[in-house]
């Protein structure tokens, strides 16, 4: 595994409530600049997730993020063309071509995506991946009984098997929900903050990032520490950008998928 001391030595300290010191920009050209090409790779795998995000705003019309690999042309020729996307993403364009069903669907895509690539990496990658796809089931979970919510219907593109899925599954009846005893305290944050959702956003946020940085230190100068943080990094301007309706709609969006 390659060493980063310098770009290890230089990341300073974040928080979700100040501006950070180096924007992702200038971070992701620092990156450009020292990283090995199967170093790399992992960084484009990750901003792969922003690239799907960015799909389905490209189909609402909506504003693209600026942390993917593709910009808006190379996006819409992607769609056009259907090529330098994994299988998994083809087949679901090809499944579904039209834009609504597109929309109507992307929680397919998106579960795919966390499931492929979780199992497809070791290390950082792995942990990240896996955490992500549970955090988002155990929120779709609360959402779901906290609006009485069929959990089945919400969690339809999963793989009912799965032993996490069936653990959410078993509990579709009961009046009270119960997270897996790697997310202890979730359900605390959400039944504290539900009522307020930008707060709520904020804890969900800080709580993620403590995931991350828990596991990202666990190699110090690795490109494990560099991806942690370029993950908490965008987690920090995006929350710098929002404000009080923003974050209820990023709310919404986050439990819904």
């Amino acid at each position: 595994m390659s060493r980063y001391y310098f770009i290890g030595s230089s990341l300073a300290p974040l928080s979700l409530d100040s501006e950070p010191e180096i924007s992702s920009s200038e971070f992701i050209s620092m990156l450009d600049m020292n990283l090995t090409e199967w170093d790399k790779e992992k960084l484009r795998v990750l901003r792969l997730e922003n690239d799907l995000m960015n799909l389905k705003a490209l189909l609402l019309g909506e504003p693209l993020s600026p942390h993917g690999n593709f910009d808006e042309g190379e996006l819409e020729d992607i769609l056009l063309a259907k090529e330098e996307l994994p299988d998994f993403v083809i087949e679901f364009l090809n499944e579904y071509d039209s834009k609504e069903d597109r929309i109507k669907y992307f929680s397919k895509l998106m579960s795919d995506f966390y499931r492929v690539f979780s199992s497809r990496y070791l290390g950082f990658l792995h942990k990240y991946f896996s955490f992500e796809r549970k955090l988002r089931l155990s929120l779709v979970a609360l959402r779901s009984k906290y609006a009485k919510l069929s959990l089945e219907k919400q969690l339809q593109f999963e793989e009912p098997t799965d032993p996490f899925v069936a653990f959410l599954l078993a509990q579709k009846d009961s009046e009270n929900l119960e997270l897996d005893s790697e997310f202890t305290g979730l359900k605390e944050i959400f039944n504290e903050n539900i009522e307020n959702p930008l707060r709520l956003q904020k804890a969900i946020l800080e709580y993620r990032m403590h995931f991350i940085e828990e596991v990202a230190v666990e190699h110090p100068f690795s490109i494990d520490e560099i991806l942690g943080y370029y993950i908490r990094l965008l987690i920090v301007e995006n929350w710098q950008k929002l404000n009080a309706e923003e974050g209820k709609n990023q709310l919404d969006q986050l439990v819904r998928e």
